[in-house]
């Protein structure tokens, strides 16, 4: 005999069963989300602590460009340029880096994208310097002891 509570031959497990069932999945797929974010979090928080360590080493970078002006000679503007403003915008970053990074994971992305912003203008334009010095040496000397 068979119980009204049965609807079919291959149900036939009382409902109660079934909610449990329904209960466990949206448990597991809770449980997933929650484990998928806690990814993204450590994610977040391993490359903002990196760009805190790029910044750290482009301040070095700067307060030793800026201390020893070593293009002062040869790039005035370009020296000038990089030392005032790029330590300026350094100082600003740090101080929000530095306060206001921990707090939240909105604010952690915004700065992690105006530091490798930063960062990527900043070495940019000291490979350029660089690079712009280096040919217009090379040329020079090649001029002048040219034998012919």
């Amino acid at each position: 005999m068979q119980s009204s509570n049965y609807t079919d031959v291959e149900q036939q497990e009382p409902r109660s069963q079934n909610k449990e069932r329904q209960d466990d999945e949206e448990d597991f797929k809770k449980m997933a989300h929650y484990h998928e974010m806690a990814q993204v979090h450590r994610l977040t928080r391993k490359v903002y602590f990196q760009c805190l360590l790029l910044m750290v080493l482009i301040g070095v970078l700067l307060l030793v460009f800026a201390v020893h002006a070593p293009y002062k000679h040869v790039a005035p503007l370009a020296n000038d340029l990089m030392s005032i403003v790029g330590v300026s915008i350094f100082l600003v970053l740090s101080f929000f880096a530095f306060t206001c990074g921990g707090e939240n994971a909105q604010t952690k992305l915004v700065l992690i994208i105006l530091i490798s912003i930063f960062l990527g203008l900043s070495t940019g334009f000291f490979v350029a310097m660089n690079v712009s010095i280096t040919s217009k040496h090379s040329n020079t000397y090649k001029y002048y002891n040219d034998p012919t």
